[in-house]
C-alpha cells in the first residue's frame, strides 16, 4: 500500500470533528469508558434523526410524470420527473412550506436568480408555478451526476491534477453569476454535481434558494436583521457575523469547498454549529501541506486556498476571475501570479505605511535638539532620552487605544447584528471603554511631563488629579466589570449582550 492509499485510510478512519479515531464501542461498556481517551466520541453518538415514512407527494402538472424522489429534505423536495409531450427528464423541486412568505419568497428568490444566469456549468431553471393546491415548485435541467460530496465521501480526497479541473469550472461558473449580480451565498460540495463528460468530470452548480442579487447599488436581500443564513463550515466570517456580504464571500466558500477536496477534511470542523463558527472568524488554516505532507498537494495550491481563506475581505482574492486566472495557471504547471501580485502589493502597502509612521516618529524629536546647545552634553543626552521614553509611552498608548477601539467596534456590529456568541459581552465592552479613558489619561499625564521636560508651564497640577482615590475608584470599577463579565459568560446565555 502506497503512502496515499494509507493516507486516505486513515483519513477515512478518522472523525471528521476532531481528528481522533472513530469508535467502534458503546460508551455504556467498560472498554468504552477505558479507552475513550484516543477515540472519538462525537462519531459514536449515530444518526439519531427519525425516519419514519414519506409523506405523499402533491398532484403534480398534468405535463409531468413522475420517474422517483431524488431527495428531501426539511424545505422541500426534489423529484425526477418526466415532460409528457417531450420526454425529457427534469428535476422538479417542490416547497413544503407553502404557507409561509418569507419561505415562498426565498423560493422565488431562488427561480429570479437562475433564470438570469446562462452558464454550462450552472443548472439551468426551466419553469416556475404554482401547483393547484398553491405550493410553488420550479423545474431545473436534470444531471445524473454525484454531488460533490458523495464524491469526496467515496474517495476521501481528490488527486490534485483532477481536482483542478474541478475547481476551475466552479470558479468560471460563479465568475458568471457575479458578472449577473447573483451571490451564492451556500457554496458547499453538496451544491455541486459532477457528472462525466467525454471522459472529464463536468461541474453542475445548484441551489440559489439564499442567493442574492447586487443591481448596481442596490442589494436587494430576502433575509431579516441579524438573520444569518448558510452552512457553517462554509459561510465566511462576515457571513458569520451578519454583516453585508460580496462576491468574495463566495470566494471564501470555494476555499474551503478546495481544502475539503484536496485533505479530506473540511477545514472548520467542530462537534456543533458554534464552534464551527468561532473557528470560521478566528482559527487560520496556513501551512496545512504540513499536517498533510503525504497527499502531495503543491505550495502553489496551498497559497491560493489560504489567500482564498483570508479573514479580512480586502486580503482575499478580489474577483472570482482572479482565482480562475491563478487555478489554471496552477493546471498549468506554472506559479499562481494574481495572488503573487496581490501579496506584493500588499506587502509594499505596509511598508509605506511603516516607513511614514517611522518618519513622522522620528521628525516629532527634532524640536529637542535645542537641549544639546542649551545644555552640556550629559544633561542634553539625559534629557533628551526622557523625552524619548516620553514620546514613545504617547505613540505605544495611542495605538493601544486604537486597537480596543477597533475591538470595542466588533463587539457592537456583533450585537446590532445579533450575531454575538457569548453573554455579557456588553460589561467586556464597557471594561474596554474603561481601558480607553485610563490610557488616554496616561497618554495626557505623559503629554504633561514631556511639556514640563521642555520648560513649557501649562498651569495643570498633575499632583492635584492623579489622585489615589480616584485610581482606587478606576481599579474598583474595572474589577467590576471584568467580574460581571465572567460571570455572565459562565452562566448567561448568548442571547443576551449585558
Amino acid at each position: 500500500m502506497n503512502r496515499r492509499e494509507a493516507a486516505r485510510k486513515e483519513i477515512a478512519l478518522s472523525c471528521p470533528h476532531c481528528g481522533r479515531n472513530r469508535s467502534k464501542t458503546p460508551h455504556g461498556s467498560f472498554s468504552g469508558w477505558l479507552f475513550r481517551s484516543c477515540t472519538c466520541e462525537v462519531s459514536a453518538v449515530g444518526n439519531t434523526e427519525s425516519r419514519g415514512e414519506p409523506e405523499s407527494l402533491p398532484v403534480l402538472p398534468d405535463n409531468f410524470e413522475l420517474v422517483r424522489v431524488i431527495g428531501r429534505g426539511g424545505m422541500g423536495t426534489v423529484l425526477q420527473v418526466k415532460e409528457r409531450v417531450t420526454g425529457e427528464h427534469l428535476a422538479l423541486k417542490l416547497l413544503h412550506a407553502a404557507d409561509d412568505p418569507l419561505a415562498v419568497r426565498r423560493f422565488e428568490q431562488e427561480a429570479a436568480s437562475a433564470s438570469v444566469l446562462d452558464h454550462p456549468n450552472l443548472v439551468a431553471v426551466k419553469d416556475y408555478g404554482l401547483l393547484g393546491e398553491g405550493s410553488p415548485y420550479l423545474t431545473m435541467e436534470y444531471t445524473e451526476g454525484e454531488t460533490l460530496a458523495e464524491i469526496i465521501e467515496k474517495q476521501v480526497f481528490l488527486d490534485e491534477k483532477e481536482a483542478l479541473e474541478i475547481f476551475i469550472q466552479i470558479a468560471n461558473a460563479m465568475a458568471h453569476a457575479h458578472s449577473r449580480g447573483v451571490i451564492h451565498r451556500d457554496l458547499k460540495p453538496g451544491n455541486i454535481i459532477v457528472e462525466q463528460s467525454g471522459g472529464y468530470p463536468l461541474v453542475k452548480i445548484v441551489d440559489f434558494g439564499i442567493a442574492r442579487q447586487v443591481e448596481g447599488s442596490t442589494i436587494s436581500t430576502i433575509t431579516r436583521t441579524g438573520e444569518v443564513f448558510g452552512s457553517p463550515e462554509y459561510m465566511s466570517p462576515e457571513q458569520c457575523r451578519g454583516d453585508l456580504i460580496d462576491q468574495r464571500t463566495d470566494i471564501y466558500s470555494l476555499g474551503c469547498v478546495m481544502y475539503e477536496c484536496l485533505t479530506g477534511r473540511s477545514a472548520f470542523a467542530a462537534p456543533n454549529p458554534v464552534k464551527v463558527i468561532l473557528k470560521q472568524l478566528h482559527y487560520n488554516v496556513g501551512g496545512f501541506r504540513r499536517k498533510y505532507r503525504t497527499l502531495d498537494i503543491s505550495e502553489s495550491m496551498e497559497s491560493i486556498v489560504c489567500h482564498c481563506l483570508a479573514k479580512a475581505p480586502d486580503e482575499r482574492y478580489q474577483h472570482m476571475a482572479e482565482l480562475v486566472k491563478d487555478l489554471e495557471f496552477v493546471f498549468a504547471g506554472g506559479p499562481p501570479l494574481v495572488l503573487l501580485d496581490q501579496v506584493k502589493r500588499a506587502q509594499q502597502k505596509s511598508d509605506r505605511i511603516w516607513q511614514f509612521a517611522l518618519i513622522l516618529f522620528a521628525v516629532s524629536f527634532l524640536p529637542y535638539l535645542y537641549l544639546f546647545e542649551s545644555f552640556d552634553t550629559v544633561t542634553a543626552v539625559i534629557a533628551f532620552a526622557k523625552c524619548f521614553f516620553m514620546q514613545s509611552c504617547i505613540f505605544v498608548i495611542l495605538y493601544f487605544v486604537l486597537r480596543v477601539g477597533l475591538f470595542m467596534r466588533g463587539l457592537s456590529a456583533a450585537f446590532k447584528n445579533g450575531t454575538n456568541f457569548y453573554a455579557g459581552d456588553g460589561w467586556l465592552s464597557l471594561l474596554c471603554f474603561c481601558l480607553i479613558l485610563e490610557s488616554l489619561g496616561a497618554a495626557f499625564f505623559a503629554l504633561l511631563f514631556l511639556l514640563d521636560l521642555n520648560g513649557i508651564r501649562t498651569g495643570i497640577e498633575m499632583e492635584r488629579i492623579n489622585t489615589v482615590g480616584l485610581t482606587v475608584l478606576v481599579l474598583a470599577f474595572q474589577f467590576a466589570c471584568g467580574g460581571i463579565w465572567l460571570i455572565r459568560r459562565a452562566r448567561g446565555s448568548s442571547g443576551h449582550f449585558w
